[in-house]
């Protein structure tokens, strides 16, 4: 009877704190919520990640621990909706206070600069509108970030932001006759869209304008060496690039006598993808006949 007894106050205690959890699941706890945003690196010249400056708008969603955000039939529901998150007293903090919900994760988008046309919709994630990249603003974004560990992190969320463009780079040097040399007078690229708009999801996406330009990498006189010389970079939204570069050079002698002014050398058409976030950098071989890609590298976020 004993045995009894105590096997039932264990059962009665079991299903209590059962109720218990399940009442208390998704209401608030006492951590507040904060961020921290990092830009991520894709840039050799940036070498590492490095923190965010000014504010930006975050979307936040509560989700059952487990589940994810591509997964079918999850039950997001939304916090946070387009909230801008400040420096505030050393912590990045929403102009409210707002309280991890118990026993629950969140997922998080967030862009960056805030006076961008941004929106965001659970089919596309982040979008931003009219974005023209040869105004010198550079929009930043994050993929669904997920955060479910509310007691280790003390309530902060870390966000790494990735550039919706790309970095291009240039370098060239000469495999010109020793007889011979070579003035670099030009170095670009045609029909370069710099006017479009971006989303997220389901993988960052650019619809480019109709608008095209002529993209430089180089314009003055210099002459070309056998070490290689870098040229100019470009920050660029993601295009597919079916183009070649276009080297503009004057031909000399051993005597610095002119052979042949304005020549025009191109590589052969690349063919390929420049992507949200990655780094393209090219070296070409040039002489007075040829202009050839020497190294092709393209380097992840």
């Amino acid at each position: 009877m004993k045995r009894i007894y105590t096997y039932t106050l264990c059962l009665t205690a079991l299903l209590l704190s059962a109720c218990f959890d399940n009442e208390n699941k998704g209401l608030p706890s006492d951590v507040y919520i904060s961020f921290d945003p990092v830009v991520t690196a894709n840039t050799r010249s940036d070498g590492h990640a490095h923190l965010q400056e000014g504010p930006f708008f975050v979307w936040a969603y509560t989700m059952p621990l487990g589940q994810h955000w591509s997964a079918e039939g999850s039950e997001e529901h939304l916090l946070m909706d387009k909230e801008i998150i400040s420096l505030q007293n050393n912590e990045w903090l929403p102009s409210s206070t707002y309280y991890w919900p118990l026993e629950t994760a969140l997922t998080v988008f967030a862009v960056s600069p805030t006076n961008l046309k941004s929106s965001f919709n659970t089919t596309q994630g982040i979008c931003i509108e009219d974005i023209d990249a040869t105004q010198g603003i550079i929009p930043l974004f994050t993929y669904p970030t997920e955060a479910n560990d509310m007691e280790h992190s003390n309530g902060c969320v870390a966000l790494p932001f990735v550039r919706t463009f790309c970095k291009v780079s240039l370098s060239i040097r000469s495999h010109a006759h020793q007889d011979s040399s070579l003035v670099l007078k030009a170095l670009y690229m045609d029909s370069i869209a710099y006017k479009g708009d971006f989303q997220s999801l389901p993988q960052p996406t650019w619809t480019c304008s109709e608008e095209r330009m002529r993209l430089y990498f180089f314009q003055g006189e210099s002459e070309i060496l056998l070490n290689a010389q870098t040229l100019d970079a470009h920050m660029l939204m993601g295009q597919f690039i079916h183009q070649s570069f276009t080297a503009v050079v004057d031909i000399y002698d051993k005597d610095a006598n002119l052979i042949e002014a304005d020549k025009t050398l191109s590589t052969k058409a690349l063919n390929i993808p420049w992507q949200a976030g990655r780094y393209y950098d090219y070296t070409l071989n040039i002489n007075s006949g040829k202009l050839s890609f020497a190294t092709e590298a393209v380097k992840q976020r």
